[in-house]
């Protein structure tokens, strides 16, 4: 995995933690879709890969798991 996708996909991370932690705090649904699309989704959007092909294969198989939890926790 390249470097920054790396840092990218941690970061996206923290950052779903903090909204469960929000979520817990009974912000509302559409607060915490917001959070994540402009929290999240953007750092991923920003994320360009630069390295090989197999490379940049493993890399978006990384951001996709980072947005499928977003699916699944109903944010996206």
């Amino acid at each position: 995995m390249s470097e920054h996708v790396q840092y990218v996909t941690r970061k996206c991370a923290e950052s779903l933690h903090v909204i469960k932690v929000l979520c817990s705090h009974s912000m509302n649904d559409q607060g915490l879709r917001a959070v994540f699309r402009s929290v999240v989704l953007a750092k991923l959007l920003y994320c360009p890969g630069r390295d090989g092909a197999s490379q940049q294969a493993y890399d978006q198989s990384r951001i996709k798991a980072v947005v499928h939890h977003g699916v699944q926790a109903g944010l996206y």
